[in-house]
């Protein structure tokens, strides 16, 4: 078996041909050559492959009572699934909030399966995302005969520029009376999920 040893390598073409020379010694597993742009080749290790996280989704276990005309907290107190450990607090908070380093454009979608009482009130229902513990958008619907619609869900998805620190929770209001929640053990009915954009 022949072996051809060179330390350069020139191009053939041109008035002024290139001359590349090799590194020394041999890379590692899955390297590839690049170029300095002076003719020095070298190894490189490619990125590792992007994802979208930090994700979460996470929804309420239980149907709960909300206070009339008033903004309530909803209780997500099951994690269906968390890219990171501890981006979501289930238990006190319940909250997502972006880890060190994690800053970023995010989607984030959420909705409120809502029961209310099967009567003639008109009534305004809203899904809230909050940010940093203030009001950030808003989804609504005004039911003017609740006796015809007792079950409902009102979603909506946001995209946000979040910086790292950022919290986001999960927000509802209804005007009429008697209006709880659906929440259930294993089913996601009121729920929220958001992942991080790449390349954005």
């Amino acid at each position: 078996m022949s072996k051809l040893k060179v330390d350069q390598i020139s191009k053939a073409t041109g008035a002024s041909p290139a001359i590349f020379t090799l590194p020394a010694a041999d890379g590692t597993a899955d390297q590839h050559m690049k170029t300095d742009g002076s003719g020095q080749l070298g190894w490189s290790t490619p990125p590792a492959a992007a994802t979208n996280a930090p994700a979460f989704s996470v929804c309420t276990n239980a149907v709960t009572a909300i206070t009339a005309a008033t903004n309530v907290k909803i209780v997500l107190d099951r994690e269906v699934f968390t890219s990171t450990s501890g981006c979501f607090d289930p238990t006190t908070n319940y909250r997502f909030t972006v880890p060190a380093g994690q800053a970023g454009i995010y989607v984030i979608h959420a909705g409120i399966n809502f029961l209310m009482a099967s009567s003639s009130t008109t009534s305004n229902i809203q899904t809230m995302l909050y940010l940093n513990g203030a009001e950030h958008g808003t989804s609504d619907s005004v039911i003017t005969n609740q006796a015809n619609i007792t079950n409902l869900t009102v979603e909506g998805t946001w995209m946000l520029d979040l910086a790292d620190g950022a919290e986001i929770e999960l927000w509802g209001y209804v005007s009429g009376t008697s209006t709880q929640y659906n929440g259930n053990a294993t089913l996601q009915k009121t729920h929220m999920s958001g992942f991080k954009l790449i390349g954005v």
